[in-house]
């Protein structure tokens, strides 16, 4: 794998619902490259394999089967990628999975899309109590924790930190833009 060129690859993470695939999305399209969602490739194997959904995987085969997912996606995105530079969007989970933060970081320049906590649970429990946050503690405690924890490893892989008010999507990829441009990320 040429790590060199892999180095115009852009890297999207933070904690779900911040905006890493609809950000890297736009961000793809107006670099003119092509955009890289790691769930769906995930998914692209796991559906050959039986499964319907993420949370079916994950239900399945556990946090230690579904971490071997992504690294195994990872690796033959790397190499199938090699020479050529791409946009790339991580599962919010990711943070839990060092083996493939390590090989990620060593492969594209890392932007964590921070997003307050409150805000970002808000988004979440949209959509109703995801099984992530159903326990014995309130859903509030088991996301601050996650949130604390992820934040923390987030901030030590990024190569930029970029901390997205709370506005429309529309803006917060035009701010994203902006920012990565002025910082010499995107031409």
């Amino acid at each position: 794998m040429n790590r060199e060129a892999l180095g115009n690859t852009l890297v999207f993470m933070g904690l779900k619902h911040c905006g890493k695939s609809s950000i890297g999305r736009f961000i793809a399209d107006r670099k003119g490259f092509s955009f890289v969602d790691l769930d769906s490739l995930v998914m692209d194997r796991a559906r050959g394999e039986g499964f319907a959904t993420i949370r079916q995987l994950y239900r399945t085969v556990g946090l230690q089967g579904f971490q071997e997912y992504e690294l195994d996606a990872l690796r033959g995105l790397f190499n199938q990628r090699e020479g050529a530079g791409f946009i790339l969007s991580l599962g919010g989970g990711m943070a839990d999975n060092r083996t493939a933060m390590d090989l990620t970081k060593s492969c594209g320049k890392m932007v964590y899309l921070k997003v307050g906590e409150l805000l970002l649970l808000e988004r979440i429990l949209q959509g109703g109590l995801p099984p992530f946050l159903q326990g014995d503690d309130p859903p509030e405690l088991i996301f601050h924790r996650m949130y604390k924890r992820r934040d923390a490893v987030y901030s030590q892989y990024a190569d930029f930190i970029l901390e997205l008010p709370d506005q429309p999507l529309e803006k917060n990829r035009s701010l994203v833009y902006s920012v990565l441009k002025e910082e010499g990320y995107v031409r």
